[in-house]
């Protein structure tokens, strides 16, 4: 029996782990050690036979895009957006938007003999509601679009309002790019999904190489994906069209939910933690993920970027400074709003799910509670 308290030494840790060399390939976890042709397999055309509308609608709820790839531009010049965006004519997300800082873009369409003012593009700050945001871009509008297998074409940098994604969602991008802080990223995607469903995965990968090759390097902008609202990745529900999935999408679902080695990833909110909720069950391999607000988390988060520094991790509230952590304390307006506004993160590690390719050893270090009690003194 021990009485009293168990004090090591200032500046030695109570538990160490390590191996005996560095360059074991067993310890070995590099973006290049996973491969995304798998995923790149069930998507675009390559997952059957192709469905693509060839007129779009505002806002219609039976748009859908089925084993196909997808894509829209934004003129720099005057924001006519071309492609497959359908934009909004919704007052209420109109509202929403300009509230969270977007600047609205729009067009007047005729439809249905009538003249009509459709928001089909947004310029908005990354990361969306940012203090001080690192970039602006002018996204292309999709709202109320079902989508399934399909692959967002590099340089569509869009944002999907209330729209839901079936099957395997395959993010293209070039396997060698470089940041910027224009709002062009030809080479990349820098998306915003807002109130949407996944029921599949999402991967990231160069669509030209069968192996679907993440990119070379991390990149904070280029090659950036945002979620935020109600958003929500769910693998239990059933697809739109209330089809089963086949035996390859049951099995690569069991893999990862999230599978882009090189991609900065943004869950939640900076200006309204408490109202950002957001869920999802399953393994996460991203070069970075952060998450803010209110969110439940079912599985694993693997993140690959300079994991010398903890601070390139945010798993809770960061302040609506990018920059900076402030020590873990929300900002002054937050702080008057009450505990309410914070938000709130449960993260329950799953040590039976399935670990995706490119995990070379797989070790979990689990409490085991008959060992130890604490007594008060």
């Amino acid at each position: 029996n021990l009485q009293g308290p168990v004090v090591l030494p200032d500046g030695v840790p109570p538990v160490q782990f390590g191996c005996n060399s560095p360059d074991d390939p067993a310890t070995q976890l590099t973006p290049a050690n996973f491969t995304m042709g798998a995923f790149l397999a069930l998507a675009g055309t390559s997952a059957g036979s192709e469905s693509h509308p060839s007129t779009v609608t505002p806002d219609d709820a039976s748009l859908r895009f089925k084993n196909t790839t997808v894509s829209a531009t934004v003129n720099a010049s005057n924001y006519a957006v071309t492609g497959d965006a359908n934009g909004t004519t919704d007052s209420t997300i109109w509202a929403k938007l300009t509230a969270g800082g977007s600047t609205l873009k729009k067009q007047n369409k005729t439809i249905a003999g009538k003249s009509v003012s459709v928001v089909t593009a947004v310029v908005e700050g990354v990361p969306y509601g940012a203090a001080s945001p690192r970039s602006t871009s002018a996204r292309p509008v999709f709202s109320n679009v079902n989508f399934k297998n399909c692959i967002i074409n590099r340089g569509t940098n869009a944002l999907f309002i209330n729209c839901t994604f079936d099957g395997v969602t395959f993010i293209d991008g070039a396997k060698t790019m470089e940041d910027s802080s224009t709002a062009t990223y030809t080479l990349g995607n820098n998306v915003r999904f807002m109130d949407c469903t996944f029921t599949g995965p999402i991967a990231q990968g160069d669509k030209s190489q069968s192996t679907a090759p993440a990119p070379t390097k991390t990149t904070l902008l280029t090659n950036n994906w945002e979620f935020n609202g109600a958003t929500t990745i769910d693998f239990t529900m059933p697809a739109k069209d209330g089809v089963a999935d086949s035996a390859a999408l049951a099995l690569i679902k069991d893999q990862a939910t999230i599978m882009a080695p090189q991609t900065n990833i943004e869950m939640g909110s900076f200006t309204a933690p408490g109202a950002a909720k957001c869920s999802f069950q399953g393994v996460v391999v991203a070069g970075l993920f952060d998450v803010r607000g209110v969110a439940k988390i079912d599985g694993s988060i693997i993140t690959l970027y300079d994991r010398s520094a903890a601070d390139t991790q945010t798993l809770g509230y960061f302040g609506a400074n990018d920059s900076s952590s402030n020590q873990g304390q929300p900002d002054s307006a937050l702080q008057q709003a009450g505990g309410a506004a914070y938000g709130s993160i449960h993260i329950r590690y799953n040590p039976y799910r399935t670990l995706p390719d490119g995990i070379n050893l797989c070790v979990s270090l689990l409490p085991d509670a008959t060992t130890w009690r604490e007594v008060a003194p």
